[in-house]
């Protein structure tokens, strides 16, 4: 549900009515130009594109939907998995990382752990789910592999056309077709059951039936509901686990399906690739990203892109691949898909990585930990180029300097991500005024940062910088001062309070217990990170585990998670990686090659099944 929940067709379909066509476009462009996708532009050619048939996508509703989706997913959910070659690393040897961004709880979602099958060629270590009997992300003596969200599109919302006002029939091209009734039976404990009877169409459920909201009866089409046998999963990760070169990890990679995942992959010989892979459905231009019209069948997906067409790359020439979240492809791949993608940290992960040689070890634990913000870098830049010409105070340009001259970390012990951060939230609540004052009432989403951006450095006098409550016509570097100002006295009335503040203690990270229970929790992490920078720390949420795997004739893993292989906070190992976690530190992972050699570690209990 996390990880292939996202959608927006309700807010879109808002914002298009309410802005029209021209000033939707201009807002909400579905990608960045300076974006750097997945797959290297050029890397993929695909010479037999399966057709798409034409159909109408135009949205079919006309008014502002009263409509709040209170099970949206969350939108910090996010992942960096990188692997460098050969050609790039000290050691000659294929490097691979992750680090999967999710909610931060204790008990953690992971436990790491080593499989021995002897019988079965497995040997492999890493991260698994309670109850799932394979590793998630880890290694073995042949290949390493790791995994970020693909963050597509996967949930289409249909209006329907209802036979009459009991609304248990509608219509299908031009066909009565009745709804089936599905039972829900929820079991409560210690109270009577709860029954609920859920409406079924030929696009999936009537999610919503509250009379009060304009929104009501729209018609779910999700990926998840399609009855996709979830045991090709676990097959694909238990090929996974005992895969020895490329071949084997494309072989494995063919039964997985939802949700959709960027498989990064490394081997012992030198191979580096990574593919995006899952069911990916077969859309016309813009399909998916509006309510449509539930009474035609040709608005449904044409069915699925072909795995073998799915974005993917293999040892590309530049020695890298690198995933976080950001757009999976380039302007040239041949299918539309739609999504909400990062914009930042996918874009510092290429530059990293472009200009590194003679990577490390070392050097991917420091990128991992890395708590630069390009979107910092790129508002301080942005912002100081337009306030060129404008006169300002001493005090503005003291702040100036101090935001010129700081490495634009978001690190523990600084000030400055406090006041970039207010400046730039206070610029922009500025000038969305128009779009804020639906935000209680509708479900629209703002313009994303790069937009905003973009809009000040190329069109500083838009329309949408005037402030709609005053008389005067401000301009992007008025609104800029305003926040200036705003910020600068927000600094100093926090300053005043707690001399010693610093990002850490700002931002207030922490990690609650899975019940949210206060004392089973850990109520502060002394550490930096931001949203838009790899080490995406935010409140509750981060790198749930960080790996970094080397590859050679015995694998060298390093890793850590903030937690502890025990559930019960009255062990020693509820939160013993907790403090390793926060600095930054990892562990080295003990991968034993056989039973004798896991005797060495008695602390440890190892189970080699000989079954």
């Amino acid at each position: 549900n996390t990880l292939c929940r996202e959608e927006h067709d309700v807010a879109n379909t808002n914002l298009l009515n309410f802005l029209g066509k021209a000033d939707f476009d201009l807002l909400y462009p579905e990608k960045n130009p300076k974006q750097s996708p997945v797959i290297p532009a050029g890397s993929q050619i695909i010479s037999n594109p399966v057709p798409i048939k034409s159909i109408d996508t135009k949205p079919s509703v006309e008014n502002l939907l009263s409509y709040k989706n209170p099970f949206k997913p969350d939108p910090f959910a996010g992942s960096n998995n990188w692997a460098v070659g050969p050609m790039k690393t000290h050691n000659k040897k294929a490097i691979l990382c992750n680090d999967p961004h999710l909610n931060l709880t204790l008990p953690s979602i992971w436990f790491e752990n080593q499989i021995t099958v002897p019988k079965e060629g497995i040997n492999v270590y890493g991260i698994s789910l309670p109850g799932v009997p394979a590793v998630i992300i880890g290694f073995n003596e042949n290949i390493a592999w790791g995994i970020t969200n693909g963050e597509q599109d996967f949930v289409d919302l249909y209006r329907m056309k209802w036979v009459d006002d009991k609304k248990v029939a509608y219509m299908l091209d031009g066909t009565i077709q009745p709804v089936k009734w599905r039972i829900e039976q929820i079991k409560v404990k210690g109270q009577v059951d709860v029954i609920d009877s859920v409406k079924y169409t030929h696009w999936g459920p009537i999610v919503f039936e509250d009379k009060n909201h304009p929104a009501q009866d729209l018609a779910m089409r999700w990926i998840a509901h399609d009855g996709i046998d979830n045991t090709s999963e676990l097959k694909a990760f238990s090929l996974l686990n005992k895969a020895k070169n490329y071949a084997d990890y494309a072989s494995a990679l063919q039964f997985y399906t939802v949700p959709m995942q960027n498989f990064v992959f490394a081997a012992k010989n030198g191979d580096i690739a990574l593919q995006t892979q899952g069911l990916l459905p077969l859309k016309q231009d813009q399909q998916g990203r509006f309510v449509q019209d539930g009474s035609l069948s040709a608005n449904g997906w044409q069915g699925f892109i072909p795995k073998s067409q799915n974005p993917q790359v293999y040892n590309p020439s530049r020695g890298f691949v690198a995933s976080a979240n950001q757009n999976s492809t380039d302007e040239k791949y041949p299918y539309y898909y739609n999504g909400y993608f990062d914009d930042y940290r996918g874009r510092y992960l290429v530059r990293s990585l472009t200009r590194l040689q003679d990577v490390t070890v070392d050097s991917m634990k420091k990128l991992q930990n890395d708590t630069h913000s390009l979107l910092a870098e790129e508002t301080v830049d942005i912002f100081q180029k337009t306030l060129s010409k404008t006169s300002l105070t001493a005090v503005q340009k003291q702040w100036l300097d101090k935001l010129s001259a700081w490495d634009k970390n978001f690190d523990a012990q600084k000030v400055e991500p406090i006041f970039c951060e207010w400046w730039y939230n206070n610029f922009y609540a500025s000038v969305w005024d128009e779009l804020n004052s639906l935000v209680n009432d509708y479900d629209v989403l703002l313009p994303e940062d790069w937009v905003t951006l973009a809009l000040v450095e190329k069109d500083p006098s838009n329309k949408y910088f005037d402030i709609k409550s005053t008389p005067d016509r401000e301009s992007a570097p008025q609104l800029i001062v305003r926040a200036l100002d705003k910020a600068i006295f927000s600094m100093d009335s926090l300053t005043k309070l707690n001399p010693t503040i610093d990002w850490a203690n700002f931002k207030k990270s922490n990690i609650p217990h899975l019940a949210r229970i206060p004392a089973f929790s850990t109520n502060f992490l002394n550490n930096g990170g931001v949203a838009e920078a790899l080490n995406s720390v935010k409140k509750a949420n981060g790198p749930s585990w960080r790996m970094i795997v080397e590859m050679g004739d015995k694998p060298k893993g390093y890793g850590v998670y903030p937690g502890g292989q025990s559930g019960n906070p009255g062990s020693i190992h509820y939160d013993d990686m907790v403090s390793t976690w926060e600095q930054g530190k990892y562990n080295e992972l003990f991968f034993a090659v056989n039973a004798s050699e896991a005797k060495q570690k008695s602390s440890l209990t190892y189970i080699f099944s000989h079954k």
